[in-house]
């Protein structure tokens, strides 16, 4: 098994709840199971999301995804308050794991243009 990226989105973000998920690129040879695990702390190193899913790769490349929801978040806000959690994901198969892990903020950007604008 090999994985070609992971790829770590958050979709809703704000004071009350922050929610996303990771997208790992798989790449086996044959059609199999594999596990998908993802873990995130905050800056006290305590978990603050754990979750796992399944994904049926049926040979060459796939996407395997889990979604993730973290309560009342430490929100990220630039230069001024620059929280990271730190996010681990695990793909295994039964053999070797691959594991990524990554420091990251919770923040959603907007680009809103000006109501006069069109």
């Amino acid at each position: 098994m090999a994985a070609a990226g992971c790829f770590f989105a958050t979709e809703r973000a704000d004071t009350l709840r922050a929610s996303g998920s990771a997208a790992v690129t798989v790449n086996v040879p044959d059609s199999r199971h594999v596990q998908l695990d993802m873990r995130i702390l905050d800056a006290r190193d305590s978990v603050v999301f754990s979750g796992h899913a399944k994904h049926r790769a049926d040979g060459g490349l796939s996407v395997a995804e889990l979604p993730f929801e973290i309560e009342r978040p430490h929100l990220w806000q630039g230069t001024a308050d620059p929280y990271l959690y730190t996010v681990t994901v695990v793909l295994a198969d039964g053999r070797v794991p691959i594991r990524y892990r990554s420091a990251r903020g919770c923040a959603l950007f907007r680009w809103m243009p000006p109501a006069d604008s069109f």
